[in-house]
């Protein structure tokens, strides 16, 4: 249940820093603390990031695309000498690793500052 939460905060927080004005790698804050917030596993975090804004920039560029009737992609793909599903998979696979690793650090940062009694990785004691 964390899992699909974890999966709209990402994709809800991400809208509203877009509409906030913010630039595109707010997406990383978002995802970030998303995983902060819901205590998903390491991997599980990286998934649900990777997915959600996977999702999230497939629908807005699917968007974009369709209201130039493709022109921009057009142009984008002959100015950079690819094709046109080359420019789609790379934006993609960006957006989506930068929205995975950053609610993987956002686990790994909970997990160490935090601790998590229900997981594996615990937060060591100091001996003073």
């Amino acid at each position: 249940m964390n899992f699909i939460f974890s999966f709209i905060s990402i994709i809800v927080g991400s809208i509203i820093f877009h509409y906030l004005g913010a630039p595109w790698w707010c997406i990383a804050l978002a995802s970030g603390l998303a995983a902060f917030q819901f205590k998903l596993s390491p991997l599980y975090s990286f998934i649900c990031g990777f997915v959600a804004i996977f999702c999230l920039w497939l629908a807005h560029a699917m968007f974009l695309n369709n209201a130039n009737e493709g022109q921009l992609l057009k142009s984008i793909s002959e100015v950079m000498s690819l094709s046109s599903n080359t420019i789609w998979i790379l934006m993609l696979s960006i957006g989506s690793l930068i929205g995975g690793l950053a609610a993987l650090s956002g686990s790994l940062f909970r997990l160490a500052f935090l601790g998590d009694p229900n997981t594996k990785y615990k937060r060591r004691k100091s001996r003073h």
